[in-house]
């Protein structure tokens, strides 16, 4: 074998190595004179093998140093363009998150807006429902779709129940009762007996004179 001969110990030499030494001696004096004759011959391979070595280790460091050189000069045109990519992505984001803020409180707005139409007139109710359901068509939201339809739908379901009450709403004189004003929604909104009193009660929150009195009697 090419790589036997290279290391200058034919397998001829190391069957007569192998011959010479095939018993293991029990006497310490035999095992020490048997392992300082057979050392030299690792230390001699061990001086050949580095010496095979040597030139392919050094091409080797030629061939990393030669890397480094070329490594470092794209380096030179490419670090500078990432940098630049990085300040520009970071402008993005920025104006990405901000989008988002603003998004967010878009949202927060349509969540609290029937609240805020409590006293409002039918007109002025139904033309806000009709803003809402051409926003929900729009896509405006697209990056929190599905949020801001839940706060659109949610709106709208609570203002077409204002709209419901407004318009069966008594004179003054007369205050509705809790079944009167929640027959009065379910029959609008199509909602069950439970939902129209659940959804009465949050826009009312006390804001309509008489309505919460009402609801908590049986």
């Amino acid at each position: 074998m090419t790589s036997v001969i290279e290391y200058g110990i034919t397998d001829a030499a190391l069957a007569e190595l192998k011959e010479k030494f095939s018993v293991v001696p029990s006497d310490h004096d035999a095992l020490k004179k048997e392992i300082s004759a057979l050392t030299p011959y690792r230390t001699k391979l061990k001086a050949r093998k580095d010496e095979l070595k040597k030139p392919i280790l050094e091409e080797g460091r030629k061939i990393d140093a030669e890397f480094k050189r070329i490594d470092s000069a794209l380096l030179e045109l490419i670090t500078p363009r990432r940098e630049a990519k990085k300040i520009i992505d970071d402008k993005i984001k920025a104006v990405k998150d901000e989008q988002a803020r603003d998004i967010e409180k878009e949202i927060e707005v349509i969540e609290n807006l029937p609240t805020s139409f409590i006293n409002s007139s039918i007109d002025e109710i139904k033309e806000e429902v009709g803003r809402l359901e051409i926003l929900r068509e729009a896509g405006k939201f697209y990056t929190q779709t599905k949020r801001a339809l839940i706060a659109i739908n949610g709106s709208i379901d609570k203002l077409q129940c204002l709209l419901a009450y407004k318009q069966h709403e008594p004179e003054p004189e007369s205050l509705p009762t809790k079944a009167e004003a929640m027959q009065a929604v379910m029959q609008e909104c199509y909602f069950t007996a439970d939902e129209a009193l659940n959804v009465l009660s949050s826009i009312a929150a006390g804001l309509i004179p008489g309505v919460t009195a009402s609801f908590a009697d049986d």
